[in-house]
Order: structure tokens, then sequence, then C-alpha cells
């Protein structure tokens, strides 16, 4: 095999592996943005309020306790089990027994 031979077989393997890493990436790559774009609403969006609109992935408290949210919706937590799940649950409220800190 000449020299040129070489180098043009060469450049052949390496637009063929280059097409190859390229094609085996790019269902990677979608699917990398596309677990950004969820993760990006996977955040606390606060205190439940009526009339706003929350998007799968909020967590918000209600009365107390935490919830997520499984799919967009303006429901209250609590009253909507398919599109919220309750993640932390309100506990018992403490006892005031009347003593001061000093």
């Amino acid at each position: 095999m000449t020299p040129e031979d070489q180098k043009s077989f060469l450049k052949a393997v390496g637009i063929h592996i280059a097409n190859e890493v390229k094609a085996a990436t790019i269902p990677l790559r979608q699917r990398i943005e596309e677990l950004e774009t969820r993760l990006s609403n996977f955040r606390y969006a606060g205190v439940w309020c009526e009339g706003n609109e929350y998007r799968t992935g909020n967590f918000v408290t209600h009365d107390g306790s935490l919830f997520h949210c499984n799919l967009a919706t303006k429901n209250k937590p609590g009253k909507d089990n398919v599109s919220w799940s309750l993640c932390v649950k309100r506990g018992q409220d403490g006892k005031d027994f009347g003593r001061q800190v000093a």
C-alpha cells in the first residue's frame, strides 16, 4: 500500500468513525435535553396559591404538608390525588407548656 493509499484509507476510516459516533450520540443528546427541560421545573414553588398553575415537577407546601406536582394543574393539593402526591405530611403541633426561656 502506498503512502497515499494509506492516507486515503485512514481518512475514510476516520470519516466512518466520526459518522458512527455522531449517530450514536444523537439520541443521547436528545435525552439530555429532555432531562434538562424536565429538571428546570423540579423545584420548590412556594406555598400553594389559588389561581396559580403548577407544572410537573414543582413542589409546594399547603396546610403544613409538602406536595409534588405530577401533572400541570391549578387544583388544590390534598384534594386532587392524580395531580399531586403527598411527600411530607404535616406533623402534630407542639404543646406549649408555658415555660419561658431566660
